[in-house]
């Protein structure tokens, strides 16, 4: 579908969109939704705005892009086929593929015993036929008759449900527990003492911190780390450890294998001894890492940051700093802060090299919906798509990104507007029932509103 120019003519820019009212008005006001338990949905990778869904009433025409169209439809199979209650498949993540034929969907359970409720895969023609394949079809599920539920190593459509209802009423007594405990245990802060190093040991620091800097070390790169006395039988040493007070978690750490729990410091420790004659040495626990030709944009990328790299370190944490210092404490991550803070900082990340991917967060285009405009239609595709009322708008959080790269398109490189709608805590027990809590969010395209994509992120499966 050609685009418009959104700014000239909203009859005219907008075929598919039709406004009840020339000028929509956003009221914007915070409302607290209790106890945030900080969990990030699959597409919350990006910068984000915090803003309360405050919007008047306009009357919208939603436009549906095909891939959405296909996911609801392979839902709507498998729902119908065995039978899962709404709440059963909110559990549910659907990974459409387009194919020559149609598409296919792959849907797994996001959280909830993943390997017993096993994968469903929906292929659908051009003509919007199903065929529905479970993961475990055809396994001899009578062996496992004798065991309790929850030790079963597969489940069919009717088990799954058994778990899941024992599962929501479990949930819901430990959130009253929990909602009781925090009554009664009010704690102020927990006071934390300094490193309190002695005079001869800040002596010992101070003599290796010069060998360092004269081994070619900047000050700005060594004030990237922060020192450890190590005390032996007949030495003491220093070692440099990286400051992770100051540097970024996302430079500090590194994915490095298919496993998500095993990660590595690419920093890694320097170790200094000095010895009683003057002279010194130091080592590097990551002296073995394979060292390509990083530069000053592409060290994001290394597995090991050497000594030369440090400096580009070093003064990308000075600029990520410039920008986030000013922000309320707790409030520096990119979900939090406004479209430009939002961009700027994840462009920081890409120009030292980081993945686009992770850091997708870019100011939106003069041709594409102004963020209002697409929070109107993020408006109705909740109510419409996703169950939202009024009054539950009212309670929650929106959080709203505008991003270059979305793994949820069929367009890789069309820019997205993401609203992530919160709605959970511990205030909201008597208001909204626990199978209607959780994060909803909404994917566009950011250039003609169409849906993207739709996820119901429930509370009962996950931490909030």
């Amino acid at each position: 579908m050609p685009n418009k120019n959104f700014r000239d003519s909203i009859d005219n820019e907008m075929s598919h969109i039709k406004w009840s009212k020339s000028q929509e008005v956003l009221s914007r006001a915070q409302k607290p939704v209790g106890r945030a338990r900080g969990k990030r949905s699959l597409v919350m990778v990006a910068a984000a705005a915090l803003i309360l869904l405050t919007v008047t009433a306009l009357a919208v025409t939603l436009l549906f892009s095909p891939r959405y169209d296909a996911e609801k439809a392979a839902r709507q199979a498998l729902q119908e086929k065995y039978g899962f209650s709404d709440q059963a498949i909110a559990i549910f993540y659907g990974q459409p593929e387009k194919t020559r034929d149609g598409y296919t969907v792959v849907f797994n359970s996001a959280g909830f015993y993943p390997d017993a409720v096993g994968t469903y895969t929906v292929t659908l023609d051009k003509q919007g036929k199903a065929a529905i394949v479970w993961q475990h079809e055809g396994e001899d599920l009578k062996l496992y008759e004798k065991l309790p539920l929850l030790e079963r190593p597969y489940w069919t459509a009717s088990q799954m449900e058994e778990a899941l209802s024992g599962h929501i009423v479990a949930k819901e007594a430990e959130i009253q527990a929990y909602t009781k405990q925090e009554l009664e245990n009010q704690e102020g802060p927990i006071a934390r003492e300094g490193q309190g190093f002695t005079t001869q040991e800040q002596e010992l620091i101070d003599r290796l911190a010069k060998a360092m800097l004269e081994e070619g070390f900047t000050k700005e790169s060594l004030a990237l780390f922060e020192p450890e006395v190590r005390k032996r039988k007949n030495e003491t040493n220093v070692a440099w450890l990286v400051d992770y007070s100051k540097v970024p978690a996302a430079v500090t750490s590194h994915l490095v294998s298919t496993d998500p729990y095993e990660e590595v410091n690419p920093f890694g420790e320097y170790l200094v001894q000095m010895y009683p004659d003057g002279y010194h040495s130091i080592t590097w626990s990551l002296s073995g890492e394979k060292k390509d030709p990083y530069t000053r944009q592409t060290w994001g990328q290394a597995p090991a940051y050497t000594r030369d790299m440090l400096p580009w370190v070093a003064e990308f944490v000075e600029k990520y700093h410039a920008l986030v210092d000013g922000m309320p404490e707790g409030e520096q991550d990119t979900m939090f802060m406004p479209i430009d803070k939002a961009a700027q900082h994840d462009q920081l990340f890409r120009d030292a090299g980081f993945s686009a991917q992770a850091y997708p967060a870019a100011l939106p285009r003069a041709t594409d919906l102004t963020q209002e405009k697409a929070l109107v239609i993020a408006h109705e595709v909740l109510k419409k798509e996703l169950g939202v009322t009024d009054d539950m708008l009212k309670d929650g959080r929106m959080f709203v990104w505008y991003n270059l790269v979305d793994a949820s398109s069929d367009e890789k490189d069309r820019p997205t507007w993401v609203f992530s709608f919160h709605l959970y805590g511990d205030n909201m027990q008597k208001e909204v029932p626990l199978s209607q809590q959780g994060i909803r969010t909404v994917v566009l395209y950011a250039d003609t509103g169409e849906v993207v994509k739709t996820v119901f992120d429930p509370y009962y499966i996950g931490n909030g």
